[in-house]
């Protein structure tokens, strides 16, 4: 592995570390915060209070869900969002797939590994190489 390959991998698992902290994180945030409305909602308050507070936790959690489903992973080479899309290389083994049809599905002809965008969950592949500049970022992926 050459110097430059290292530094990305480096940086990348940086980057992995983030990503993973902040995924676990924003799920505790959320949990509290169901919590907190059940909690609240067992209160003997006014009604206009607790629509108050059960409208509040809503839009932290919704504030906070959209903060995590924002892409967090960029590659050091090219600086693009690794986690939204499939552009030219395959994710698995960067082997090019440009030619490949697009849709909700995709597959790898050298690997076979397949991708699935889906809207609710979002990203079903691991990340190994940039699909948009090839670059190999990190062996186990994530």
């Amino acid at each position: 592995m050459d110097r430059n390959a290292d530094l990305i991998e480096r940086d990348f698992a940086g980057q992995i570390e983030r990503y993973r902290s902040r995924t676990l994180r924003t799920w505790s945030i959320l949990i509290v915060l169901s919590v907190c409305a059940v909690v609240a909602g067992s209160w003997h308050l006014p009604q206009v209070v607790r629509y108050a507070i059960g409208a509040g936790l809503a839009v932290g959690g919704i504030g906070l869900a959209l903060l995590q489903f924002r892409s967090g992973l960029r590659c050091p080479s090219c600086s693009q969002a690794l986690d939204l899309s499939i552009a030219d290389f395959c994710p698995d083994c960067g082997t090019s797939v440009a030619h490949v049809s697009g849709g909700e599905r995709r597959d790898c002809p050298s690997c076979s590994a397949h991708w699935t965008v889906d809207r609710v969950n979002g990203r079903r592949w691991t990340i190994r190489v940039c699909t948009f500049c090839g670059v190999r970022l990190t062996e186990p992926g994530i």
